[in-house]
C-alpha cells in the first residue's frame, strides 16, 4: 500500500517531517507570492546565528528578550510560538557550545556577551 504522503514526497511535491509538511515552491496554491514562500520556509541556521553575532557586535550585550525580539519576526511563519522559542534557545546553545558567547547573567535572566578573546 502506497501512502499519499509517500507518493507526494517521491514526486518531490512536499518536504519536511511528518508533523510539519510543506509544499515545494512551484505549486500555485502554496502562497500567492514567491516572497511569501521564502518567508514561510525560513532561512538556514547560519543566517540567524549571523544576526545574533551582528547584534552583539553592535550593542555588546543582549538579554534573552532582546534576542527573542530580534529573531521572532524573522523566523518562519509556519512555526508556533513554542517552536520559535525552542529555535532561539538552540541557536544560543550552539553559539555557547562553540565558545563564541557566554551568559554573564543568571539562569532566569540571561545576559549574553562575547566570550573572552572572540569580541
Amino acid at each position: 500500500m502506497i501512502f499519499p504522503d509517500f507518493r507526494r514526497r517521491f514526486c518531490a511535491l512536499i518536504f519536511g517531517r511528518k508533523c510539519f509538511r510543506a509544499r515545494i515552491a512551484g505549486l500555485p496554491d502554496v502562497t500567492s507570492t514567491r516572497a511569501g514562500y521564502i518567508h514561510a520556509r525560513g532561512q538556514d541556521d547560519q543566517h540567524y546565528l549571523r544576526l545574533i553575532v551582528d547584534y552583539l557586535n553592535e550593542f555588546g550585550t543582549a538579554t534573552r528578550q532582546d534576542i527573542d525580539d530580534l529573531l521572532r519576526g524573522k523566523l518562519a511563519d509556519t512555526l508556533t510560538v513554542d517552536e520559535k522559542t525552542r529555535k532561539v534557545a538552540n541557536l544560543l546553545t550552539k553559539l555557547r557550545r562553540e565558545g563564541y558567547i557566554r551568559n554573564v547573567g543568571s539562569r532566569s535572566n540571561p545576559v549574553w556577551e562575547f566570550a573572552p578573546g572572540d569580541a
